[in-house]
């Protein structure tokens, strides 16, 4: 067995959480690096990436995310959105095609 798959194999979530603040500059550095290193059409990237550390907003959160107790228990929930209002201005501004009517899209 290769090394990958040995790793993929005994990989395990424990998901248990510290009450400590993680910092903002961290958090950006973090996301903004994985989002860079993704391919993209238009090297637009479009996600949202919405930070929540307010208990009584992750409360809400929670009862609409089908009640994972991660969500209560972690000091702070990052919450990834597919969005496509950068797409189709970079298109509109081109006057290109756009094709984000649809799934595949």
């Amino acid at each position: 067995m290769n090394s990958i798959s040995k790793l993929l194999r005994t990989h395990r979530s424990i998901r248990r959480f510290k009450s400590i603040s993680v910092p903002r500059n961290l958090i950006a550095d973090v996301c903004g690096d994985a989002i860079a290193g993704t391919p993209s059409a238009g090297n637009l990237n479009t996600v949202s990436i919405i930070t929540t550390r307010n208990s009584a907003r992750r409360r809400k959160l929670y009862e609409t995310h089908e009640e994972q107790e991660m969500i209560l228990q972690a000091p702070i929930l990052l919450t990834f959105c597919a969005e496509v209002y950068r797409t189709r201005r970079w298109l509109a501004l081109r006057c290109a095609r756009d094709n984000f009517n649809n799934m595949e899209g």
